[in-house]
């Protein structure tokens, strides 16, 4: 689900204007092609994902950030599932946005 938002937030100016996406890939090396600006998000994952390397958490969150966006990159050392601490940033990061 993290990698159709993250291609839907990549592709569609205006969709959203912040969010959290937990163990996304980079889904397309295409360019964004429109300002991010007003877009908040926060990216978390895990330092020991066998399916999403940390390369590409990093590459997610450089494209957003050339595009503009305001984005908070978390890693753990975990692996794909989603732990007690992510839950915890993710609590946490809605409370400074909200």
């Amino acid at each position: 689900m993290a990698n159709i938002a993250a291609n839907i937030l990549l592709r569609h100016s205006g969709i959203s204007n912040g969010g959290i996406s937990l163990h996304p890939m980079v889904p397309s090396d295409e360019p964004v092609e429109f300002p991010m600006k007003d877009l908040r998000i926060a990216i978390i994952g895990g330092m020991d994902d066998p399916l999403v390397l940390v390369e590409q958490k990093n590459q997610f969150a450089s494209i957003l950030s050339e595009a503009g966006a305001c984005v908070e990159l978390l890693m753990e050392e975990n692996d794909y599932s989603i732990c007690n601490v992510e839950v915890e940033h993710v609590r946490q990061w809605l409370k400074t946005q909200l």
